[in-house]
């Protein structure tokens, strides 16, 4: 089925790679008459080639774009995104296909390693979830030491770093990141603090797996949390969404309500390089452990501007009820006496 799917679901190349062009652009330095020819590759220059512009004597031409909004800092085949055409697309695959046809632990497989999975591979995956679902100890009585009207992302972000700290005891053994071991060793250490973890892709992808499967843990137990609800431990037999749901309030759900929150989250796993993705970059960029640069991601989403626009969506459908309600609501918008995320 999956090796179907996989066939059905062929690779799309973003727009800019199928007009692909080697053009350049001819530039006249007025202050010396200077001529310039910059390539011009995928829409873009680099900045090295402005930067060979300049007055005698002078420092390098340079360009000021604050807040870096037309300035591209990086190239990656993970996502493409075309907002004006409303495209979305995942290493190629159409966001439409995906949604309606794959599961989040296969879309979490093919923004980690670049393809659909096999069964084989997707059962792996899954089993390696379940595993690693547990959150130590420690993490939980973090999470309860928080007042229960605490920001539920200032907690999720104190989580994720602590999960970090523990991690390299309580997680290797689990994520096979080293040799098996009763006791933290230095070697282990190594694995998740400095740039050891960075370097070796297997270490680093046991922890963005550790990481994902703690993180809907810990998120289920910030919501038990504000409620004042005891936590409710990962189900063993059940999927990664499906065990969210069960996190959350104890009891099995309805499989059209999984998969509409599954959608959901496979909508929202990856938006290219947003605010939140640019500080995880950043921070990482130092070589720091994984945990600090995923905490750093999470500070950046809580941001009013970025993770904040969600709650925000959500606060305007419930002022808005039910569709018999939406035209009303837009001319409310249009008269400014309501505002759209």
């Amino acid at each position: 089925m999956l090796g179907a799917l996989k066939g059905h679901l062929a690779p799309a190349l973003s727009l800019a790679e199928e007009n692909e062009s080697r053009q350049s652009l001819r530039i006249i330095d007025e202050r010396t008459g200077a001529e310039y020819r910059v390539p011009i590759k995928l829409h873009t220059v680099e900045a090295k080639e402005l930067a060979a512009i300049r007055a005698p004597g002078g420092p390098p031409l340079r360009v000021f774009d604050p807040g870096l909004i037309n300035t591209c800092v990086r190239s990656s085949r993970i996502c493409f995104i075309d907002g004006e055409k409303g495209i979305l697309r995942y290493r190629g695959y159409a966001i439409e296909e995906l949604a309606a046809r794959v599961c989040y632990e296969e879309v979490f497989f093919l923004l980690l390693f670049g393809d659909l999975p096999t069964k084989g591979q997707l059962q792996f995956l899954k089993n390696k979830i379940k595993q690693m679902a547990q959150v130590p100890e420690q993490v939980k009585s973090l999470i309860k030491s928080f007042d229960r009207c605490a920001s539920p992302s200032s907690i999720f972000l104190a989580a994720v770093a602590a999960l970090g700290a523990c991690s390299a005891c309580n997680a290797c053994n689990a994520c096979s990141a080293c040799n098996a071991c009763n006791a933290c060793s230095p070697k282990q250490r190594s694995l998740i603090w400095g740039s050891a973890a960075l370097q070796n892709k297997k270490t680093l992808n046991a922890f963005l797996i550790r990481a994902v499967a703690a993180g809907f843990t810990i998120a289920a137990n910030i919501l038990r949390h504000v409620e004042g609800l005891s936590f409710v431990d990962p189900h063993p037999d059940l999927d990664l969404v499906e065990n969210f749901l069960y996190m959350i309030d104890g009891k099995p759900h309805d499989p059209v309500i999984v998969r509409a929150l599954e959608v959901l989250f496979i909508l929202h796993a990856e938006h290219e390089l947003n605010n939140s993705t640019a500080a995880v970059l950043h921070v990482a960029s130092s070589h720091s452990d994984i945990f600090t640069a995923l905490a750093a991601g999470v500070a950046a989403l809580s941001g009013r501007r970025h993770g904040g626009t969600s709650k925000a969506v959500v606060e305007m459908l419930e002022k808005i009820k039910s569709k018999n309600d939406v035209k009303d609501f837009l001319e409310k918008v249009k008269r400014r006496e309501a505002r759209k995320p």
